[in-house]
């Protein structure tokens, strides 16, 4: 990552609104119908709530870390064998992360676009598109962000204020839906739709220094969070369950039911321009930091030629799955998962490091 490249409050906005909203282009939506019935909005909105505590106690452990990211707290906690462990851990993570991505959003595109072309072809143009954002750098990549970021979510958001009216109030209810351990209980395996938070703690380090990095990340995080709740709520309220619970790309029923008269009758397109937007921004950015921690991790002095290697990778891994089902399968399965490694390895890392600092400070006061 370039060291003299700085990120100002917009840009570190734009990269955290992507990474936890680009989910609700994809078929992740769809577990909250699976999992409380008519009451997934209520999940949606609990699970939101718990997100943005977790995520609050997570800043609030970082307040005297200064800018150090995951990486070199690990350090900090538990020497280089922690920052090794967390390394890896991310690695595996983003790897798996960036190919299940990178599957979502080709068969998204595929279906609603090329549903005649072969998945790996349609593929290919992503993986394209993420290893020239890669190979242009982190700053090019933070560039874009500022200025294709705000097209998406200004997409997003008239689809779904366009959408509502369409919607029936009575899809909402029974609230709870297939009830309450449900909603309040196996719902929060939802959370990982935000798992990607750990981003934040890998671009603070590079905040300018007037930037209040933890203030910009928490109201980003706030941000993404009500966007993702309102997507949420307009697709129960269009989509009655159970049918939502087979919809596969649940944002885009919502597209397709605006209708402003002839000219505006096919706003599916825009959805498709947001889509192609939130995916690219989000596999480069993942693909740089796979690069980057694996290239920080071994002491490369080179990490340009890890990029053809990871995306080879990423595209064989993403092309392993064979039908939607399984897909989708693999997403429920992994979010047992994901919500841990995004909220709470930050947590044990940032408590780890705190703790050891002040047995630290605890030793040279007895020694003085």
């Amino acid at each position: 990552m370039p060291e003299k490249y700085e990120l100002g409050r917009w840009e570190i906005a734009c990269i955290m609104l992507n990474v936890l909203t680009y989910k609700v282009f994809t078929g992740f939506p769809r577990l909250f119908a699976e999992v409380s019935g008519t009451g997934g909005w209520l999940t949606a909105i609990v699970c939101g709530g718990v997100a943005l505590l977790l995520i609050g106690l997570i800043l609030l452990l970082y307040k005297k870390l200064g800018k150090s990211n995951i990486l070199e707290v690990a350090e900090m906690a538990a020497g280089k064998a922690g920052r090794y462990l967390v390394s890896a851990i991310l690695l595996i993570y983003l790897i798996f992360s960036n190919a299940l991505a990178l599957r979502e959003f080709t068969e998204v595109m595929k279906t609603v676009a090329f549903p005649s072309a072969a998945l790996a072809f349609v593929m290919v143009f992503f993986v394209a598109a993420m290893v020239v954002g890669v190979l242009s750098g982190f700053d090019a990549i933070a560039r874009l962000h500022v200025l294709a970021v705000p097209v998406a979510v200004f997409i997003t958001l008239a689809i779904v204020f366009s959408a509502i009216r369409y919607g029936t109030v009575g899809n909402l209810f029974p609230v709870f839906g297939t009830g309450v351990k449900q909603v309040f209980g196996k719902g929060m395996i939802t959370l990982s739709i935000y798992s990607d938070i750990i981003t934040l703690f890998l671009i603070n380090p590079f905040s300018k220094k007037n930037v209040r990095w933890r203030r910009v990340g928490f109201m980003s995080a706030l941000g993404g969070i009500l966007i993702t709740a309102a997507v949420i709520l307009t697709f129960i309220m269009i989509v009655p369950y159970p049918t939502s619970t087979d919809t596969n790309i649940p944002i885009y029923p919502l597209a397709k039911v605006i209708y402003y008269g002839r000219f505006f009758q096919r706003l599916d397109a825009f959805y498709m321009l947001a889509l192609a937007i939130v995916g690219m921004l989000y596999l480069s950015l993942s693909m740089f930091f796979v690069t980057y921690i694996f290239a920080d991790t071994f002491q490369l002095p080179r990490s340009r030629p890890l990029i053809w290697v990871f995306s080879l990778f990423s595209f064989l891994l993403a092309l392993t799955v064979q039908r939607s089902d399984g897909l989708h399968r693999i997403i429920y399965l992994s979010s047992f998962v994901l919500w841990g490694i995004g909220f709470l390895l930050p947590i044990i890392c940032a408590a780890a490091a705190k703790v050891r600092g002040k047995r630290r400070e605890a030793e040279v006061v007895e020694q003085n």
